[in-house]
């Protein structure tokens, strides 16, 4: 969304207008990752009491307009408060993200004036529609980069198989091997050989065997002091979750800290959170499809 420098028939604060003196607007905008999604942080900062005392009312509202071009994404937050955290999840934005900064009336406002307003507005006094732009900040555009190597799209480090004695009930993680080895009662491996192909039970199968496989594995990790969780390191299972961690979640496996996560979380957030998906699916049916592979 391109922010032209309009004219507007009443006073607007912006950076490119004399409209307002001694008052300026700007957005302080912070990107993190959180995971695959990326955590946006807005602090405005205004300087104009007239504005400042509509806010406080609630007659109006610093509003974010976010924009992706190549996902289609486009979403608008508002807010009576001077900082705002967002959440934009991976698959919203992709490539060049841009975000427009406004401060915009929730209601009319009849007989609007400000003791900043230029000289040339003195004394005037302008009808204010609800949805009228009052200030308008600063455009911010950043490229997002997408983490590629997730656990999601990584079917090396999971084999599902059966577990070879057929009298075992219950479900077995190895993490001794190259992957890590899921094995299935007999019964269970055969219904999960059955649906396996279809794609809309993807998030389903997921939300069984690989997240608490890995939720297992992590707890295993945590456990164990930073040098015994080195002794994995010729593992293809250790050296992936351990690059994913560092490259995506600003987390050292090979560290203390690594302590301090949830790793009920974290192994969701790992997989793209697939039981919201599965739940999904249960309820509306197969046509609920992820993008998930094992």
């Amino acid at each position: 969304m391109e922010i032209r420098q309009k004219l507007y028939p009443y006073p607007v604060l912006a950076n490119y207008s004399d409209d307002y003196v001694d008052s300026s607007f700007q957005v302080d905008i912070q990107l993190a990752n959180d995971g695959y999604d990326v955590k946006v942080t807005l602090d405005a900062n205004l300087s104009c009491s007239a504005l400042d005392a509509l806010i406080f009312e609630g007659r109006a509202v610093y509003a974010y307009h976010f924009e992706c071009a190549q996902t289609g994404f486009r979403r608008v937050y508002e807010s009576r408060e001077r900082s705002l955290q967002c959440l934009l999840l991976d698959k919203e934005i992709n490539g060049r993200l841009e975000i427009c900064t406004f401060i915009v009336a929730k209601e009319d406002i009849p007989n609007y004036t400000s003791s900043n307003f230029h000289e040339d507005y003195v004394g005037q006094s302008f009808e204010i529609e609800e949805g009228c732009i009052l200030a308008v900040g600063d455009t911010f555009d950043t490229d997002i980069e997408k983490v590629v190597d997730d656990l999601s799209n990584t079917p090396s480090i999971f084999t599902i198989t059966k577990h070879p004695d057929e009298s075992y009930q219950h479900m077995v993680v190895d993490y001794e091997q190259q992957k890590i080895i899921i094995k299935l009662p007999v019964h269970d491996y055969m219904s999960y050989k059955a649906i396996f192909g279809n794609v809309s039970m993807r998030n389903v199968l997921h939300s069984m065997t690989i997240i608490p496989a890995l939720i297992y594995v992590l707890s295993e990790l945590k456990q164990m002091r930073v040098e015994e969780r080195m002794d994995y390191d010729d593992k293809i299972w250790y050296r992936t979750i351990r690059s994913v961690l560092k490259r995506s979640f600003d987390c050292l496996l090979e560290s203390d800290a690594f302590e301090e996560y949830s790793m009920m979380e974290l192994a969701q957030k790992m997989l793209h959170n697939p039981i919201s998906g599965a739940f999904s699916t249960l309820v509306y049916g197969l046509d609920s499809i992820g993008d998930d592979e094992l």
